[in-house]
């Protein structure tokens, strides 16, 4: 896995903002770690409430939108 994480995640009141780091969210290997990632969030909570944020992502895989 890389060693960067490929999102950012931070809290505002009851609600996890999850801002996706990478331009182009292709790599298998960076889709599966998102997808770790993402559910370690929501596992988190008893009553999970996600933003997602795409602000820098040019391409967004089939994938990776099957991930999320």
């Amino acid at each position: 896995m890389p060693d960067a994480s490929p999102i950012r995640s931070t809290r505002d009141g009851d609600v996890t903002c999850v801002t996706f780091t990478e331009g182009r969210i292709t790599d298998e290997v960076v889709i599966h770690q998102i997808g770790q990632e993402v559910l370690k969030l929501v596992d988190a909570d008893a009553q999970p409430k996600m933003l997602l944020d795409f602000p820098g992502v040019e391409h967004l895989s089939s994938a990776a939108l099957g991930v999320l």
